[in-house]
């Protein structure tokens, strides 16, 4: 078995496991255990389903199906029209049960990208506020919560490379799709890290790990590397508050890197 083959065998034992320690894995019907498919696409001539989540890879894969579903390298480069909004033209948003029949396709390739919390977190606000365009929703959307919050506060992309080849190969389908990195950013993720977290207190930022903490738990995550970069609080009660917060559960399945 292959290098890529292990980690993404680790990845499924690892998410199943974790769903099962934070009872994820129990039928309900609330939002955290019904099944959702409003973010995936379903190609079925070429018996692909993405779970789509902004922020990680999704800009590349969004290119990736636009391509699939028949959309030119120049048609697209040249387009006004969001890529989404392309995606959603060709593809729809699938019901559940059409959804579950993609996936028990014996011949489907289903995956999902995923990245660190905090990471996409600060990705997103980079990009739709701090450098949103003037006027747009997302501008106004930070004019207020600058309004609201400023006086009180502070103010698995990870090996994307070998996972996304080894999905296109799967999938049969190397001569259609030539993986590209369709946003690159603006600098390096890691100093982008500490110039915005610094600006957190570390209670804070664990209060963020809370907000998260599925997402650390299922898809094998921590917090080093950002706990280190934040301002250590004025008043210990406040980390410990932090710390010992509703629903907290000590993390006992351990982080493999």
């Amino acid at each position: 078995m292959s290098l890529v083959l292990k980690r993404l065998e680790l990845r499924r034992k690892h998410l199943k496991a974790a769903c099962h320690m934070l009872g994820l894995d129990k039928p309900s019907n609330d939002s955290l255990h019904s099944p959702n498919p409003w973010e995936y696409l379903v190609d079925h001539r070429h018996h692909m389903v993405w779970c789509n989540v902004f922020k990680a890879a999704s800009t590349s894969w969004m290119y990736n199906f636009n391509i699939l579903a028949g959309y030119t390298p120049e048609y697209l480069r040249g387009s006004r029209t969001p890529p989404l909004t392309l995606a959603r033209q060709k593809y729809g948003r699938p019901t559940l049960e059409s959804l579950q029949d993609a996936l028990k396709d014996e011949k489907s390739v289903s995956f999902l990208i995923v990245r660190h919390p905090l990471e996409r977190l600060l990705s997103a606000y980079r990009d739709k506020i701090q450098h949103a365009v003037s006027g747009s929703y997302h501008f106004k959307l930070g004019r207020e919560i600058i309004k609201k919050y400023r006086k009180k506060i502070i103010a698995h992309t990870e090996t994307l490379e070998d996972d996304q080849d080894y999905i296109i190969k799967r999938a049969g389908l190397g001569e259609v799709i030539k993986p590209e990195w369709k946003n690159a950013g603006k600098g390096s993720t890691t100093a982008h890290i500490s110039s915005h977290y610094s600006q957190l207190s570390r209670s804070q930022i664990l209060q963020l790990y809370h907000i998260y903490r599925f997402d650390f738990e299922l898809f094998n995550y921590s917090l080093n590397g950002y706990l280190e970069v934040g301002q250590p609080d004025e008043d210990p009660s406040d980390i410990l508050a932090a710390i010992n917060m509703k629903d907290n559960k000590p993390n006992s399945i351990p982080h493999v890197y």
